[in-house]
């Protein structure tokens, strides 16, 4: 059964997180404290990767459904989702320009 606003909305916390599937891969991870967690599972040469796409209700279902369709697509090209994500985080975090003489000069 694909999952609904409605019944991400419903689901409460446990005492263990749980998943809420959707399929193809997409679920919802919800927290003992309550957080609700948007992932995607799949298989990447053997072995068992997951994609976090967002929270709930930041990231909305729609849009997570959407970005797993984007993930799927380019697995099915040969690239690694997970890898593009370290890649776009480094280069928005590049200790290069972090130095101290940078940061100084953004300030004045």
């Amino acid at each position: 059964m694909k999952l609904t606003d409605q019944i991400i909305m419903d689901a409460l916390p446990a005492e263990k997180k749980y998943k809420l599937h959707d399929g193809d891969g997409l679920h919802i991870l919800i927290l003992p404290s309550g957080g609700k967690y948007f992932k995607f599972e799949f298989r990447w040469k053997k072995a068992r990767k997951e994609l976090s796409l967002g929270v709930y209700p930041s990231v909305s279902l729609e849009r997570a459904r959407n970005e797993r369709d984007k993930a799927k697509s380019l697995i099915g090209k040969g690239i690694n989702t997970c890898d593009i994500k370290k890649i776009k985080e480094h280069a928005v975090y590049s200790p290069d320009e972090n130095t101290f003489s940078q940061c100084s000069n953004r300030m004045v």
